[in-house]
């Protein structure tokens, strides 16, 4: 076997070992991992009321149910509700913010909390999301924006070129590296 057959095989079983390490741990200790984002929202003006809505998409991407999840918001809002309906309590702190608590989400499971207001005159103020957490961990806020679904086998095959792409420049660093190396006489 040539030296440039060695590095790429070395590379690839490398590789190969850090991926099936990695699946071993996720698969030994699965943990919930919490996110969040504000999905849309709205404001209308019918007239002399407005009315302003948001939506916060809550989402265990873990492996492991998430307890305990709650969202705090600065102050009460108006009204708010949860979809899909699932028993929830809301409570004030001493300090004027607002908690709902939701339980548990079960791991891929999703939640939003429609947040509504309405107020004479100009705006209607909805309060601020300060913060979602669950069970000793802090949620992550990630931007979301609607997009197209695409199908399973177009995602794969987008997949494959990607990683035979990234292989073919592999190939060709490696290949390069090995030919500036034998000119300046390394190997």
């Amino acid at each position: 076997m040539d030296e440039i057959t060695s590095y790429l095989v070395t590379a690839g079983l490398g590789i190969a070992a850090g991926a099936v390490l990695y699946r071993l741990q996720q698969t030994l200790d699965p943990t919930a991992r919490l996110y969040w984002a504000e999905t849309h929202g709205f404001a209308f003006s019918a007239g002399a009321v407005a009315v302003t809505t948001r939506t916060i998409l809550i989402e265990n991407g873990g492996r492991a149910p998430a307890k305990d999840v709650e969202i705090t918001h600065v102050g009460k809002p108006q009204h708010f509700q949860l979809y899909p309906p699932r028993p929830h309590t809301d409570s004030m702190l001493a300090d004027g913010h607002h908690v709902i608590s939701i339980g548990t989400l079960a791991p891929k499971e999703a939640v939003a909390v429609e947040l509504l207001a309405v107020a004479q005159g100009q705006g209607a103020m909805l309060a601020h999301t300060l913060q979602v957490r669950g069970n000793g961990i802090a949620a992550l806020k990630v931007p979301a924006a609607p997009q197209r679904v695409w199908p399973r086998w177009m995602k794969k095959v987008a997949a494959l070129s990607i990683l035979s792409g990234w292989a073919a420049w592999v190939v060709v660093l490696v290949w390069f590296g090995h030919r500036i190396g034998a000119t300046m006489g390394f190997w």
